[in-house]
């Protein structure tokens, strides 16, 4: 059985998977133009000889699609990774350097080098890894790729550890924090891939440097006032000294990694990111749980300046914003990385704080739902209908506050969470004594779609518990318990003989509503604590289950529909949170499971439901991801993943 918090259209993978999807959903945007023959942005400008320069760090965005190839199990995007490394290695000498690359300047070509080497490193070892589930690979697909890999990632790291080199690369780092876990985070990613025990080795006194560099207690950081319109860069403030007479606000800089002797919110992810992944390959165990304790105060002082809705605050940075990239643009903030460094270091730490940052930086850019509550919590055609501009109105519609609730959760934010149960809570005003909802239309139906929502929210409010914030005692169990009740009373209208036996012959056509039925009121059943709708719960299920057919499909009015069918399995799914009847949860969790092998064709490789002109993608992930959890299925997983990352 899942478990309670159980919440549907939230990203929740492995760090793996979040990381993955991350850096493709965001690189995807940042990959400027690709030549066909591998050359990344001002390289193939430098190509056409519209540039004088070209930058080997360019290449390394074929981790991103090596690595969002691996997530998604897509060939094509591996083999433009593969391309776009090779066009790297096509430009390298044999002892090792990249001749020419950022003007042929030493500090700038052993920074450039190790950015490459680190990403070639890192996607080598995502690949040679790779044991696709939704399509045959031949073995040693990719073997002769890695060969020359690692032939030519141990000439470059040798170059950047040569005497010659190496001192001219650290001097050059030295005023950049970030750097010291590029480099750990290459040698020792290296080292793991070509087996060279030399190079993790190497990586050890990197790492080591840079926990030295971390701002301990007693370090803040002030801002000063705007020039011409712009906050110039903090000034750090040691222990026991005065903040500038002219500060505009004082903070805790604790944690920061300086960048240029200030802190900057978007190389401080990134060398935490750098940090979480040399982590995972370190070769002094001894060190690593130092290594947790940085990233724990790092990830602490980057949440410090990000909002609850997944927005860094980049005011008083010493470089993103006011440097530029090697195109003219200026430096956005890595936004990307960010949700990689929350996501991997979560999982190493096992602190659950940064899976909730990391989950506000994901779905930043999405909305949270079609629907806004109006001030009054009416919601879509109801507010319509208030307006006197619609005859009908529907509880159905209300049924929309569960996806503020189930963001509001995910996110941990209390404003969507206050949106939700304003939705609900106009709903109330609406429903009469006996629990029906006087005037609505399809009163059954649509109460039935009402009731999953609001029992749903029950048992996810039920079980909340913030990490990120201190609610007051019992006050989301006092939400839980609202909801509970009206679901219930609700029910008691909808379990009337009468009126129960009227529906069942009316939805007989749509296989959807038994389920649907079966959701709310198992849902409610587990949210109240009455078990006397476990029976009518398990009624609707099995017969459910006894319409489907043998390939899988769950008919409505005598037709396989791959929406409605999606929509099926988030009720199924829904049913199994709430259920404890271990029997009917085996028939279950089977007939998700077939049911989830027929929807997978009508799927495409880049997580487009095919025929489909506006597909519900929201509802998508949910079903795909809900499956996943329940049935334990990795290729249920691996449409997730495709989902996630291109809707």
């Amino acid at each position: 059985m899942l478990a309670k918090a159980w919440v549907r259209f939230t990203v929740k993978h492995s760090w793996l998977f979040c990381a993955l999807l991350a850096v493709w959903s965001a690189g995807s945007a940042r990959c400027q133009t690709v030549a066909s023959d591998g050359a990344v942005g001002i390289n193939a400008q430098w190509e056409l000889g519209k540039s004088s320069t070209w930058w080997i760090e360019e290449q390394r965005i074929g981790a991103d699609f090596i690595t969002a190839g691996v997530a998604q199990e897509n060939p094509n995007l591996i083999k433009e990774g593969v391309v776009i490394f090779h066009w790297g290695f096509a430009h390298q000498s044999t002892n090792g350097s990249f001749p020419g690359t950022a003007g042929g300047v030493l500090g700038p070509m052993y920074h450039s080098t190790s950015l490459f080497v680190e990403a070639v490193a890192r996607a080598a070892i995502a690949l040679s890894g790779y044991h696709p589930v939704s399509y045959t690979l031949p073995a040693g697909t990719y073997s002769t790729d890695l060969t020359y890999w690692a032939l030519h990632l141990t000439r470059a790291c040798n170059w950047l550890l040569r005497s010659t080199v190496q001192p001219n690369g650290i001097l050059y780092d030295k005023p950049f924090t970030h750097r010291r876990w590029l480099l750990a985070a290459a040698l020792g990613e290296s080292g793991v891939f070509t087996g060279n025990a030399t190079f993790s080795a190497a990586a050890i006194p990197y790492a080591e440097d840079g926990l030295t560099l971390q701002l301990g207690p007693g370090w803040r950081a002030s801002l000063l006032p705007a020039s011409n319109g712009v906050v110039p860069p903090a000034v750090l403030v040691a222990p026991g000294a005065n903040p500038p007479a002219n500060a505009t606000s004082t903070f805790s800089a604790v944690g920061v990694n300086p960048e240029a002797s200030g802190y900057d919110v978007s190389y401080q992810a990134v060398g935490l990111f750098y940090a979480a992944a040399f982590y995972t390959v370190c070769s002094r165990a001894s060190l690593k749980p130092e290594i947790a304790g940085m990233l724990e105060h790092g990830l602490d002082w980057e949440r410090s300046r990000t909002s609850t809705g997944g927005l860094v605050n980049i005011v008083g940075s010493t470089r993103v914003g006011i440097e530029k990239e090697h195109d003219g643009s200026l430096k956005p903030m890595a936004y990307a990385t960010a949700e990689q460094a929350y996501a991997l270091a979560g999982e190493e730490t096992g602190l659950a704080r940064f899976a909730v940052v990391d989950e506000r930086m994901i779905t930043r850019n999405r909305a949270v739902s079609a629907y806004n509550p109006a001030v009054d919590g009416a919601m879509a055609g109801n507010i319509i209908w208030e307006q006197g501009k619609a005859s009908s109105w529907s509880i159905a519609f209300q049924k929309h506050g569960i996806e503020w609730i189930e963001a509001g959760i995910a996110d941990e934010n209390r404003t969507y969470l206050d949106k939700g149960m304003l939705a609900f809570r106009w709903a109330w005003s609406h429903q009469a004594t006996d629990g029906s909802f006087a005037g609505t239309s399809s009163p059954w139906y649509s109460t039935a779609e009402f009731v999953e929502a609001i029992a749903h929210a029950a048992l996810l409010l039920q079980n909340f518990h913030p990490v990120t914030f201190t609610p007051t005692p019992g006050y989301y169990a006092g939400w839980a318990a609202e909801l509970a009740k009206h679901a219930h009373l609700a029910t008691d209208w909808m379990t009337e003989p009468a009126i129960e036996n009227a529906a069942w012959i009316n939805d007989a056509p749509y296989t959807d509503r038994r389920f649907l039925v079966g959701a709310a009121y198992q849902q409610t059943a587990d949210a109240s604590g009455d078990s006397t709708l476990n029976g009518p719960a398990a009624m609707f299920v099995k017969d459910g289950i006894a319409r489907q057919w043998a390939n899988g499909v769950w008919p409505e009015s005598g037709a396989g529909d791959p929406v409605i069918q999606m929509q099926t399995a988030a009720y199924v799914e829904d049913f199994l949170v709430a259920s404890a009847d271990s029997a009917i949860n085996t028939k279950t969790d089977q007939s998700l499971a077939l049911a989830m092998k027929w929807e997978y064709p009508q799927m495409d490789i880049y997580g487009t439901l095919k025929g489909v002109s506006q597909p519900p993608y929201r509802l998508l992930l949910g079903s795909w991801q809900g499956a996943a959890a329940q049935t334990g299925s990795a290729l249920d997983d691996v449409v997730a993943a495709r989902i996630t990352a291109w809707h």
